[in-house]
This record gives structure tokens, sequence and C-alpha cells, in this order.
């Protein structure tokens, strides 16, 4: 008798353990699942976040970039410069002194122009529609590479709807173009304008197209490469004058 009490006891609590973890699951699953589906939500707005910046990096990149090759090397060109076609375009020789942007110098006028074209926070907020965003200062450094650009971009970001995301800040963009070569070429041609035959036999030498206009006293260069279309652009340009 008493070993059917016992019995009786054991099932009684089983059934009452049972219980307790099915309801301590319900409350769990209960709790958890708008709390992971918020999650969830919110880890897709800050991976389209970062899909957005890393399209702004791209555009701003090769605008710059298309920007730089038709005004002589520079964003915004310092005197002496010419305007030609509704460009400013900068004197690589004037005054028989040399005007001509380093690699560096051009390093940096990219820079700028991809830190100034970034989304801001508000305008990350307004396209997304986002309750809270927070936004580090902006971080970026270009290298010109023998047939490549490189733009290594540290923007920090937080999303919030509730919890919080902290979107991974380093972006990297390559741009496959020969740009340091083209700018060969460029110091080439100040060192050889007026001997024709030597500039025709290097645009064979590096399948481009050099061609100069004359003006007078200035004397505008072109290298033009068909093979790379960048910015909307049919051909890339890198162009620049000199006072003869």
């Amino acid at each position: 008798m008493n070993q059917l009490k016992n019995k009786r006891g054991q099932v009684t609590l089983f059934i009452i353990i049972a219980i307790i973890i099915v309801a301590v699951a319900l409350v769990w699953i209960f709790l958890w699942s708008p709390v992971k589906s918020q999650r969830e939500g919110l880890d897709k707005q800050a991976t389209d976040v970062r899909d957005y910046v890393s399209l702004s990096l791209k555009n701003s990149l090769e605008n710059a970039l298309a920007i730089v090759g038709l005004q002589g090397g520079f964003i915004s060109p310092e005197k002496p410069f010419i305007q030609y076609d509704n460009l400013t375009v900068a004197y690589w020789l004037y005054n028989n002194t040399g005007h001509w942007p380093e690699i560096e110098d051009i390093e940096k006028e990219l820079d700028k122009f991809v830190l100034s074209s970034l989304p801001s926070c508000d305008k990350i907020k307004e396209n997304f529609q986002l309750k809270k965003i927070e936004c580090g200062n902006a971080e970026a450094k270009i290298i010109i590479q023998n047939n490549s650009i490189v733009t290594y971009v540290n923007y920090s970001i937080s999303v919030t709807d509730k919890t919080t995301i902290k979107i991974k800040p380093d972006y990297q963009y390559k741009l496959e173009i020969n740009f340091s070569e083209y700018y060969k070429i460029g110091m080439y041609i100040l060192k050889n304008y007026n001997c024709l035959t030597c500039l025709g036999k290097k645009a064979v030498e590096e399948n481009l197209t050099i061609r100069q206009i004359d003006m007078g006293d200035t004397l505008f260069n072109f290298i033009i490469d068909d093979k790379i279309k960048l910015a909307g652009m049919q051909e890339y340009i890198l162009q620049f004058a000199i006072q003869k």
C-alpha cells in the first residue's frame, strides 16, 4: 500500500515538474520571439546601412577620380589654371615653372572628396527611417598603387531600437585603374611636348591616345584610355595645360 502511494506521489511530482518545464519554455518563447524578431530586423537594417555606405564610397571615389583627371590632378585647382570646356584645368607648366601635383597631393585631393561625399548621420537616418543612429568622425586613406587605387575608410555607425548594433566600421574599395601610369605619361609629355613623334610613339607603346590642342600660348594635353569607363564616362581622361 505504501509502495503504491509512493509511486503515485512520484508520478504527481513528475507531472508537476513537467508542467513547470513547459510553462518556463512557453514564457521563454513568448518573451524571446519578439526580441529575436526585433534583433533580426535591426541586423538587416545594419546590413542595409553598411551596403549603402559601401556603395556611396564606390561612387564617390569614381566621381573624384573623374574630376581629378579632367582638372589636371585637382578637385579644386589653385592658380595657375585655365577655364576650358566648362572645366578648371590646372597648368602643369607655367612661366617655365612646374606646377604639377605629386601623387601624394592627388591622394589627398581624393581623400577630401570621398570624406565630404560620405552620407551623414541625418541622411542615413532619413533614408532608412531609423529611430536612433550615432555616427563617429570618418577617416579616409586613399593609396594610388600600380594598376589600382585602394580606398580605406573608417566610419563608425551604431543603430538603436531598444537594442544597439554597432556596424563594422572599416570599409575598403579597390578600383582597377592604372592612374599611376597615366601620371607617368603626363610627366613624359611635360618633357617632350614639342616632339610629336615622341608622343605618337609613346601612345602606341602604352596602347593609349595622346592628343594635343594648341590654343596660342597654351597647349592642352589629353591622355585618353577608352578601356576604362567610370562615373558615366565613355573613356578615362587625364588632361592638363602647358604654357608654351
